[in-house]
């Protein structure tokens, strides 16, 4: 059965999978061993837990369920089956269904040539893997958090003096992007060993949830980073 129209990010989806034949009749004498994942293979979430069909039919308790943490509309969710190759078993999928942000929680900082990861968590052994085992508990922080991309890849770095540009963008606890009109700071700090003065802190207004700032620093020294804040939200180094 298909999850409810909206869903809201990090939330466990309640699913129901049945068995059924070409006409769509249950069929209660067979038991495959079925898993509940994204039907995009590009989501960031936590799958459900594996289950065997019993009586033509399963349903995933809260424990067992789904996370979905990219916020967006067209999610969908598909009941894998995880018998051998070969089986007759066709996968299903449930009707689309929208992933909703939540409040303004976090900033995400972005340098040239990196762009925002809606859902993406901060994983050190595995940062690219969009997926968790079910009954993982994901730490959305660190410098992975809500981006990819690697910094100034196109254009190589700055020279002292030459301007660049800062993107900061309002999220969500697990870094979807969210309007916002909040007043944004963007810092940079100091390297050890840096000399001379720099460029002094910026605020600007956040209009639907994003603004850009321009920056040029004049010490030429590796080990530069400039941190977003905005009131009480944490503070995001880039």
């Amino acid at each position: 059965s298909s999850p409810p129209s909206v869903q809201n990010a990090g939330t466990a989806i309640g699913v129901k999978v049945h068995l059924v034949d070409t006409l769509w009749n249950t069929v209660d004498d067979s038991t495959p061993t079925v898993r509940v994942e994204s039907n995009d293979p590009a989501d960031y979430t936590v799958l459900g837990a594996t289950k065997v069909l019993s009586g033509g039919y399963s349903q995933w308790t809260s424990g067992e369920r789904i996370k979905l943490y990219n916020a967006r509309p067209q999610a969908a969710l598909r009941a894998k089956n995880m018998d051998a190759p070969g089986s007759t078993y066709t996968d299903g999928v449930s009707s689309t269904f929208t992933v909703n942000a939540g409040s303004p929680a976090r900033l995400i900082a972005l340098l040239p040539d990196q762009t925002p990861a809606a859902g993406r968590w901060h994983s050190p052994a595995a940062p690219n893997r969009p997926v968790a085992p079910n009954g993982t508990s994901l730490a959305f922080d660190g410098l992975e958090g809500g981006k990819t991309g690697t910094a100034f890849s196109s254009s190589g770095s700055p020279k002292a003096g030459e301007p660049f540009t800062v993107t900061v963008v309002a999220a969500d606890s697990y870094w979807n992007p969210v309007s916002s009109d909040t007043a944004v700071t963007l810092t940079p700090v100091k390297p050890a060993g840096a000399a001379g003065d720099i460029t002094q802190p910026r605020t600007q207004q956040l209009l639907a949830g994003t603004t850009q700032f321009t920056y040029s620093l004049r010490a030429a020294v590796s080990g530069w980073k400039l941190q977003a804040t905005a009131g009480a939200l944490p503070a995001y180094d880039t």
